[in-house]
């Protein structure tokens, strides 16, 4: 009660003329989330400045007089931090304690703006910023186009390359998505830049955010702003129709708690053709393959995160969410075989439907404690992942021109559950530019148990029957411990980083049906190290290195077999081993002109190879342990302002993957490769812009496959209505039809073409609206946690 007596005479008093206020200033610095003392303020009211220094917790305290209908300009001055400048409404100050996160100067130097603007991209120390919140070009446009549009960055439907490196670890908010493939290909097209605020390009992790990261990381960072939120809507057409919706909204609380809640579904129906043909050279044997897959995709995503400001040295933060993913296809694949040169003598036709179901619900809790205001800071984190997913198929063989084959049908049914523990501990010390240091306990347990059965009928059989042969259950458990050192020293321009990770890993699969158990443990180092030399303000240049690991996802050590067709199936190899390398890079940056370079040296490398029994033609699919590969690159990006109204970005990427396998006669040993691309942003009227963008890349080699070329035109027109809190969009993805997945494939004995082709021009119209204040923050909610990006 006697707060609302305050309150009611504290706007009567407004109502009359000035009234006494406090407002509180609170100073922290944007990297560390550290108070910065000694930040001199000035505060302008009624041309009367009042000036303070922030004390040891960066707090200054004003109590004056504000007139009902002042603006007051804030100010502020620091010897090692961006000055500030802003204007505040004396209506949204009245009583209220305001946040400010200043950019320290050494940002300033790393951080080279390589467009004067607004920035497409920008560089720092260790990584590649692709800027979306501030730039036209990328507004409400797929997360698939942005990443395609961004340096050195290639997607398709089997993997997202950097640097023609494969393997990359795409994360959302520091958070792994756990899909591959073809369903990563359309998660990413399925997410909206709109609520993206930039993304990061990682191609050379420290030794604090993994090891598992040999090929670089991509993480997509969404917008952290509280008492706003969005709207999202959008209907696309290509083959088949397609539509989705969104939304999330942040709200400040109360002073010291804030939150958000995010929301988005995504209906994806495609379609997809293969065409192509196996040649076993062993037997002169020669199958040609056709499919057709209809395919009904579902995605939903839902989190929701908290912040709580203790006081000025504890504060918390959790995070919950999951998704929920879901998809129907049923594909028509016809086998036709025969000898080469001869007709073909017989035809097997497959009809597969499949069902597949993913659940992942997540749980993050981080608890910062800043020891002193001299750069002293502990922070310890839990996170828990539970993962589920059920697969069910049902493949029906129909056999022509086969003397002894009857027609069968076969029921594969296998489930996966997969939960992952993990515990960190990090001190921080920041001696402000002179040097930084960090060192980290991490501890990370996962458990999976899986099972599948295998059935069949024949035309005969009223119910199928179960074979135990093929039927397994197999159990995996994996242990890290982690302990890492990263250190950090400034001297003039230059600036030297280095680290050590240490690593035991315990692993025991057990495969129930026959007994057999497979243990091994092993302890790795992994060293990092950057220097960077400042030559102005304007061009830097740095060298690096660092040994990671790379480990197969929990689902390839399953030994099971899932068929596609009587002629063809993949199995996972519980054998498999990590591959290691040994990466080397260079970078140069000048103005607007970006270079960097480097070599990728692997060992252990595993990927998909083919295997054909001579005798029965049946090629297995699996993964395995290849020997050595080599990965040089050097890549090059210009963006050009033409005019005020027309911008345009060019980047292209050379690259050479050696691949070395032991007595390998294939002739898909080395491969040269480019890619390159062009995005055009023109400004028709200042509410509507254009933009075009194109991407061509030449073939590639990965593994024993080699990607044939993939070039695509893209096209989007944007419309601001005048209250710039509504926008609608119209964009046309692949116009000419030309996105494809085709490669060559060999491997011994064995040599394969296919070509597919996907549901890829569409045409997309968006709508977007967004409401509140648009109050920013910077409260970091989570961290990378490399095992849940091992999932499927």
């Amino acid at each position: 009660m006697i707060n609302k007596i305050i309150l009611f005479i504290l706007l009567i008093t407004i109502k009359i003329g000035y009234s006494q206020s406090a407002l509180t200033c609170k100073f922290y610095n944007s990297n560390n989330l550290m108070p910065i003392p000694n930040v001199t303020t000035i505060l302008k009211i009624n041309n009367k400045d009042l000036k303070k220094q922030s004390d040891s917790l960066g707090t200054i305290n004003f109590a004056t007089s504000f007139g009902e209908n002042y603006k007051i300009k804030l100010s502020t001055n620091h010897l090692n931090y961006k000055t500030l400048d802003t204007i505040l409404e004396v209506s949204t100050i009245q009583n209220k304690t305001l946040f400010f996160y200043l950019t320290p100067i050494e940002n300033l130097l790393e951080e080279v703006v390589i467009s004067k603007s607004k920035p497409l991209f920008s560089r720092k120390l260790n990584k590649t910023i692709v800027h979306i919140k501030e730039n036209d070009l990328f507004i409400n446009v797929p997360m698939a186009d942005v990443l395609n549009m961004s340096p050195g960055i290639h997607v398709d439907d089997k993997s997202i390359s950097l640097y023609g490196k494969t393997g990359t670890k795409i994360l959302v908010d520091g958070q792994p998505v756990s899909l591959g493939g073809r369903n990563l290909q359309e998660y990413l097209t399925s997410l909206s830049s709109i609520n993206v605020d930039r993304v990061e390009i990682v191609s050379k992790p420290s030794v604090q955010e993994n090891a598992s990261a040999n090929s670089g990381i991509i993480n997509i960072i969404t917008k952290q702003n509280f008492d706003q939120g969005t709207l999202t809507a959008g209907i696309s057409k290509g083959l088949k129709f397609k539509n989705s919706i969104g939304t999330n909204y942040g709200r400040k609380i109360t002073k010291k708690l804030y939150a958000s809640l995010d929301f988005s579904r995504n209906h994806n129906l495609s379609e997809n053709t293969s065409d192509g043909y196996l040649y076993n050279q062993s037997n002169n044997t020669y199958i040609n393959s056709n499919s057709k897959t209809p395919s009904d995709n579902m995605f939903h995503n839902y989190g929701t995160k908290l912040a709580f400001d203790i006081n000025e040295k504890h504060h918390l933060r959790f995070t919950f969410g999951g998704d929920i993913n879901s998809s129907l296809f049923n594909s028509q694949n016809t086998n036709s075989i025969g000898n080469i040169g001869a007709q073909i003598d017989s035809t097997v036709i497959t009809n597969t439907e499949n069902k597949t179901k993913k659940y992942s619900n997540k749980l993050y809790l981080g608890y910062t404690f800043n020891i002193d205001s001299s750069g002293q800071k502990l922070n310890f984190e839990v996170f828990y992942n539970k993962h589920s997913s059920q697969n069910n198929s049902i493949i029906r063989n129909n056999y022509k021109g086969f003397q002894s084959q009857t027609d069968e049908t076969i029921f594969n049914d296998g489930n996966v559950n997969i939960s992952l523990k993990t515990l960190r501990l990090d001190y921080y010390l920041d001696l402000k530019n002179i040097f930084n240091l960090t060192a980290g306990l991490k501890q990370s347990n996962t458990q999976t148990n899986n099972d599948i059965s295998f059935k069949s009928s024949s035309i005969d059989e009223i119910e199928p029957v179960l074979d135990p042969s093929k039927s397994q259950v197999y159990s995996y458990k994996e242990g890290i411990t982690a302990a890492y050192l990263l250190a950090e020293r400034k001297l003039l321009d230059l600036t030297f980083n280095a680290g050590i990770r240490v690593e035991r890993t315990d692993v025991n699969g057990f495969l129930m049906t026959t007994g057999e158990q497979n243990k091994n443990s092993y302890f790795n180092f992994f060293p990092n190290a950057t220097i960077q030399y400042n030559i102005n303000d304007k061009t830097q240049f740095s060298l690096s290195y660092g040994r990671y690991i790379n480990r197969p996802t929990y689902q390839d050590l399953n030994p099971f077999i899932y068929y596609a067709t009587p002629y063809y199936y993949t199995i996972g190899n519980k054998e498999l081993n990590p591959e290691f390398s040994n990466n080397f890079e260079f970078s140069f940056t000048k103005s607007r002109f970006f270079l960097t370079g480097g070599v990728r040296l692997t060992n252990n490398q595993f990927v998909y190879i083919d295997e054909t029994d001579e005798n029965t033609n049946i090629t297995r699919s699996t993964l395995a342990n290849l020997g050595k590969t080599n990965n040089y690159f050097l890549s090059l990006s210009y963006p050009i302002r033409f005019a005020k109204w027309f911008n345009t970005s060019l980047e292209g990427t050379v690259f050479r993957n050696e691949i070395k396998i032991p007595n390998n006669p294939s002739d898909l040993r080395s491969l040269n490769s480019a890619s390159f691309k062009a995005t055009n942003s023109i400004s028709i009227t200042d509410k509507l812009k254009l933009t075009i963008a194109g991407n061509y890349n030449t073939p590639t080699l990965s593994g024993t496959t080699k990607m044939k070329t993939t070039y695509a035109i893209n096209s989007a027109i944007r419309y601001n209505f005048p209250n710039k809190n509504f926008n609608l969009s119209l964009s046309a993805r692949d116009i000419f039809n030309t996105s494809n997945s085709s490669y060559i494939t060999q491997y011994y004995n064995v040599y394969s073409n296919s070509d597919n082709k996907w549901d890829s021009r569409i045409i997309s119209f968006n709508i977007v609206y967004s409401f509140g204040k648009n109050i920013l923050s910077k409260i970091k909610l989570g961290e990378k946690q490399e095992e849940e990006s091992r999932i499927k």
